[in-house]
């Protein structure tokens, strides 16, 4: 025998909203029947005779009147009016269920909700998980030299006087483009004096991919090594605005270092690779990009 509302343990953790709301009409509808079907049933053994009348002999009006009329205090006719009331009382909790379904679905659509994204518990057993997928929500925002085209991207915060972001570029020489990856270079200047001038000729380029290359092919390995492109000193107030875009979203992020690297996994997850990896190592990563 199946139980009516059995399935609430499984709700709403593993059940759509729309589902919740069907499977708790069904089984009001089927209490609602059976409730119906048992008063019948009760009245009907309530008219019966104890003797005489039969299928051959049907029962006048005025025979039925009379068993009515004797079995009005019998124990029998109390049990039925014992029932009816209970019946009774059945059918006004299940007016009160009916009215419970504005109150059942929004939280079994905000429970689902919360089911489906999976987010909160797993940002809590791994932050560094919740930094990623918080970063990668607001990466749109940023701004952007792109290297190679396809579908497989690897987002980059970089300064252009790092020297670890240098090696990083070298490093993907010959990544760039395979397999569909595409590779956007985030200019953050915050290291040196130079940083931000040389982060504003990058983007006020009126190629900044030509100008972000001549930055690291050109770059001084002297005393002080730092990119190769000469410092804007009076960028436009809207490459000021753009810069300050790309800083706030590592601020935000609480990223302090160079280079960053956002991507999402082949399972569509959000990963951070903060500082530079080996070149095996970044290899691997490279690949797993989705």
């Amino acid at each position: 025998m199946r139980w009516p509302f059995s399935w609430v343990r499984n709700a709403p953790t593993q059940l759509s909203p729309l589902r919740v709301c069907a499977l708790y009409f069904r089984d009001v509808a089927a209490i609602f029947t059976q409730t119906l079907s048992r008063k019948r049933r009760v009245a009907q053994v309530s008219l019966t005779p104890t003797g005489g009348g039969s299928e051959n002999q049907p029962w006048g009006r005025s025979e039925r009147n009379a068993v009515q009329r004797n079995n009005a205090f019998a124990p029998d006719a109390l049990r039925t009016r014992q029932l009816a009331d209970s019946n009774r009382r059945l059918l006004l909790r299940l007016g009160g269920l009916f009215c419970a379904v504005p109150l059942l679905w929004p939280a079994a659509a905000a429970a689902a909700t919360q089911t489906n994204t999976g987010s909160t518990l797993d940002w809590a057993v791994n932050p560094e998980t919740a930094r990623a997928a918080a970063l990668m929500a607001s990466i749109g925002k940023a701004h952007w030299v792109q290297e190679g085209s396809g579908p497989r991207i690897v987002y980059i915060f970089f300064d252009p006087n790092c020297p670890y972001s240098h090696k990083l570029y070298l490093s993907t020489r010959a990544e760039v483009g395979k397999a569909g990856l595409q590779l956007r270079w985030i200019p953050v200047g915050q290291l040196e004096a130079s940083s931000p001038g040389k982060a504003a000729a990058i983007l006020s380029a009126p190629s900044p991919l030509a100008a972000f290359h001549k930055n690291e092919n050109d770059w001084d390995f002297g005393d002080s090594p730092a990119g190769g492109i000469r410092p804007l000193k009076h960028p436009a107030p809207e490459v000021v605005r753009q810069l300050q875009t790309n800083a706030a979203l590592m601020h935000e992020a609480d990223l302090h270092t160079f280079p960053v690297m956002l991507y999402r996994s082949a399972s569509g997850s959000a990963h951070l690779i903060i500082g530079l990896l080996p070149d095996h190592t970044l290899s691997t990563v490279l690949r797993s990009v989705g």
